[in-house]
């Protein structure tokens, strides 16, 4: 298993809901929560607050993503876009008011694919056939997978890898939702590709309502690293198919810190923001031990740390 690596930006609070605005238009809609959360950004600058008002940016970087990752791509994928449009546009407004047995949670479950295979489409030597069902146009007939179709299949380093993706709810659902991800994985393994189970953790790290206070962006990213650790490599370690590489943990939560722009004053010395209202991201790859291509994983983690699609023109580096 391999630490994440850590990177971090700044845009101007301006941008960001021009950049949504930007996305409702790339996918052809004025209302639903995105939509939503260009207006509740542009009334956070004029000063008004609610727990809506203070979340909406944490809310909308997902949508971000995928809009920074899809963009130029979508057309690869006939039919995405429209999936897309609809987690663009349904689910609640605020992630902690969804409700499983109402199926509100579906857009963002669906959301984490796209999330997932947006930044597996900027990794190196790595050709995603096929994402939530539809085949990527320009890969040849006969790279496509056998079987029942998964979250995503790609090729990677010309290994096929069939990934799973699973978003729990809670902790107490967490295996349930990696062994119903391993079922599917060893049902369409035999003579087949490499499998991968990945969970986006969120729901579990974060409880409703909170966020997390660090005195870095640094800080914030190695908490949610520790804390992927913590849940699932004992999930990794209950593995036994060989075909199995392993699992790809994310988490996303809001935070507010302490940041140093790498653009210095004149004497020297960096800019200092305090109470920055942000995001932290995290992706952990880590690999079965019983699989004799598990080193898979930590290449893939790697290739994760050199894409840079996710990070705006406009943006200042920040640490």
């Amino acid at each position: 298993m391999l630490r994440e690596y850590w990177r971090a930006w700044r845009q101007k609070s301006a941008a960001i809901p021009d950049r949504l605005k930007e996305a409702l238009g790339w996918v052809g809609i004025g209302h639903g929560r995105t939509a939503m959360y260009e207006k509740l950004l542009r009334e956070y600058s004029q000063g008004l607050q609610s727990d809506q008002h203070f979340f909406a940016y944490y809310e909308a970087t997902e949508i971000l993503d995928i809009f920074n990752s899809w963009k130029s791509r979508a057309t690869d994928f006939p039919g995405i876009q429209g999936k897309i449009s609809r987690v663009f546009k349904k689910g609640t407004v605020l992630s902690e008011d969804e409700s499983a047995s109402a199926n509100s949670n579906q857009p963002r479950n669906d959301a984490f694919v796209y999330v997932l295979a947006g930044k597996l489409l900027h990794v190196a030597e790595a050709h995603v056939v096929s994402v939530d069902g539809i085949n990527n146009a320009k890969i040849m007939h006969g790279q496509t997978q056998q079987g029942s179709p998964s979250d995503i299949f790609l090729l990677f380093r010309d290994n096929p890898i069939r990934i799973e993706c699973k978003r729990p709810m809670n902790e107490a659902t967490l295996q349930e939702n990696a062994d119903t991800a391993y079922h599917q994985l060893n049902d369409n393994l035999a003579g087949q590709p490499w499998g991968v189970i990945a969970i986006d953790a969120s729901r579990i790290v974060r409880k409703p309502g909170e966020y997390l206070q660090v005195p870095s962006l640094e800080a914030g990213t190695k908490f949610l690293s520790n804390e992927l650790e913590k849940l699932l490599v004992p999930i990794a370690k209950k593995l036994n198919h060989e075909k199995v590489l392993g699992v790809i943990g994310f988490s996303r939560i809001p935070l507010i810190g302490t940041v140093k722009s790498r653009i210095l004053k004149l004497d020297g010395t960096p800019f200092v923001l305090e109470n920055l209202s942000s995001a932290a991201i995290a992706y952990l790859c880590i690999k079965n031990a019983k699989s004799p291509q598990g080193d898979l994983m930590h290449e893939l983690q790697r290739s994760f740390s050199r894409t840079t699609h996710d990070v705006p023109q406009d943006s200042i580096p920040i640490t």
